[in-house]
């Protein structure tokens, strides 16, 4: 179409027969510089046509706003145009044009000036637990581990002082995983303590109890997560949480304590859920056999929470009433080793009776949990294999010299508590650890632990007793042939 306005320069406007011939000039040149290609014959046929059009809208426009007005008309307004030859235009449009900024990537370090502006420790608990922390509470079996945990979360649910000491700066929600005893938590054990706090029973609103989790299953512990957010609903991330998991060892299903990558397995699904809801975590846990040596399991679950709580519970036999130490055995950001006593009271419930903990003063807590050290079948069990790994049999006095020692109680005070159990016959906890008025490890426990010389002295014990037994028979035989009848008639 250029080529052909070249070659037919206009007078004026174009008029329509002027349009059709140079269209139908321009269609051959356009022949001639594709060929004879059909794809290229019918593309180069349209681009002609539309030309033309392109033309005549033009030349009916000029007619109608006046001459000149077609040279000013931009039927493609979509681009804006540039003059190729204007180097200053083109620099200046660029200089016009908005700098990107990088994105700020979020990492994971903090400056020291955002760190200035960070909040201090504030606790969930005072003195006992802080906000955002992951906590454990640890003890024997019985030793109202339990019941403290589930006071204070109901202090946290309700407002009210934990043990009627320990302040809480705001009110929360607690939800309570129980792997044993779901039902008596319910039904006793909460029921008891709102009683006892002046509440209606099952008045308190913000106190979740629901079976436990299985904190190294993945798919468990998003169960979990989702079910924490559906009661949140739209206050997660706005009220302090508790979560309790009730306890390590049912949290585990079977999985080995002891395992350094168990632990670290657990913890970091622990953080996932505190991650995603924004609270704080609370373990309840177990002592080992050797209570001396504190939480049972690796070393991992120490050294990976924030506060650690020890319970050392005694109960007198007489009262059943139960005296406990609460050591804080860690806590990060605050004062380890404080130590605070409690004693437990019944309390009347609409089914019956549950405890109930008071603080006592520290001269009457040291003097009663003295006094009545508690004693239990791993502690018989511990000193007998210390004494006799090799399953000699040995004296309730034995046992109780080596059980006095390890708790620091009277040998008297074992005796007479490893009597009282044999008084209970099928209920007695030492059962498989008696023969007869004796005492020795059972059959498929010996030899576990042996060193050479428990092995070596097992079996001169053995053979003595055999060459005695022999010895004897032989003399036995020999009296009977001498004195047929026994020696009567």
């Amino acid at each position: 179409m250029a080529r052909a306005q070249a070659d037919n320069p206009p007078h004026g406007l174009y008029s329509a027969k002027e349009l059709i011939y140079l269209a139908g000039t321009a269609i051959p040149i356009a022949q001639q510089r594709v060929g004879d290609d059909p794809a290229w014959k019918k593309k180069a046929e349209a681009q002609a046509y539309w030309d033309a059009e392109d033309a005549r809208i033009r030349r009916e426009m000029a007619e109608i706003d006046g001459p000149g007005r077609a040279d000013e008309i931009d039927l493609d307004e979509e681009e804006p145009q540039y003059d190729i030859d204007d180097n200053s235009s083109t620099e200046r449009s660029v200089e016009e044009r908005p700098k990107e900024e990088k994105p700020k990537r979020q990492t994971r370090f903090r400056t020291r000036a955002e760190s200035r502006d960070l909040p201090p420790p504030v606790y969930l608990i005072q003195d006992l637990i802080e906000v955002g922390a992951d906590a454990v509470i640890y003890g024997d079996s019985e030793s109202l581990k339990s019941f403290f945990a589930l006071a204070m979360g109901a202090s946290l649910a309700t407002g009210i002082p934990a043990f009627g000491q320990f302040e809480i700066a705001n009110k929360g929600v607690v939800f309570y995983f129980s792997s044993e005893g779901r039902s008596s938590m319910e039904k006793k054990r909460l029921t008891a303590w709102e009683i006892d706090n002046g509440l209606e029973p099952f008045g308190v609103e913000d106190v979740w109890i629901g079976d436990g989790t299985f904190m190294i299953d993945d798919m468990d512990v998003e169960e979990c997560i989702l079910d924490i957010e559906y009661h949140l609903g739209d206050r997660k991330g706005k009220v302090p949480v508790l979560f309790v998991i009730d306890t390590l060892s049912r949290a585990l299903n079977g999985q080995d304590e002891d395992k350094a990558n168990i632990a670290a397995k657990y913890l970091n699904n622990v953080k996932k859920i505190k991650d995603r809801i924004g609270g704080t975590s609370l373990t309840i846990a177990h002592t080992g056999k050797d209570r001396t040596r504190g939480l049972r399991g690796s070393s991992g679950y120490f050294a990976g929470c924030d506060t650690v709580l020890a319970v050392d519970t005694t109960q007198d036999p007489d009262t059943l009433l139960h005296t406990s130490e609460l050591t804080v055995e860690k806590q990060k950001d605050g004062v380890t080793g404080k130590r605070y006593w409690f004693q437990s009271r019944e309390v009347e419930i609409p089914d019956g009776k549950s405890l109930v903990l008071d603080p006592i003063d520290e001269e009457a807590g040291k003097r009663d949990i003295t006094k009545k050290k508690p004693m239990h079948y791993e502690d018989v069990l511990a000193a007998i294999r210390a004494v006799a790994p090799n399953g000699s049999a040995l004296t309730k006095r034995d046992v109780a010299k080596k059980v006095a020692a390890m708790l620091n109680i009277t040998i008297n005070g074992v005796e007479k508590a490893l009597d009282r159990d044999k008084e209970k016959g099928d209920k007695d906890r030492y059962k498989n650890l008696r023969d007869g008025d004796m005492f020795c490890l059972p059959t498929y426990m010996r030899g576990s632990e042996q060193t050479i010389e428990d092995q070596i002295k097992e079996l001169r014990d053995g053979e003595v007793e055999r060459i005695t037994k022999s010895v004897h028979d032989q003399v036995k035989d020999h009296l009977d042939s001498i004195f047929p009848n026994g020696g009567v008639g």
